[in-house]
Parts: C-alpha cells; structure tokens; sequence
C-alpha cells in the first residue's frame, strides 16, 4: 500500500508540476501579447 501511495503521489506531483509550466507558458505569451497590442 505504501508503494501504491507513492506512485499516486508521484503522478500527482508530476501532473501538477506540468500544469504549473503550462500555465506559466501561457501567462508568458498573454503578457508578450498585452505588449504588442499595446
């Protein structure tokens, strides 16, 4: 069981992880194109 949890948490981490990149990705590009337009 203590094995089970791990590989969950390491899933999650790694998912959370991913997303966290993305979105700052994305919050990069918003930003690149509030510059532009402005």
């Amino acid at each position: 069981m203590y094995f089970s949890w791990q590989t969950i948490f390491r899933s999650w981490h790694r998912t959370v992880v991913l997303f966290s990149f993305a979105l700052l990705i994305i919050w990069n590009f918003a930003s690149i194109f509030h510059q532009v337009d402005l």
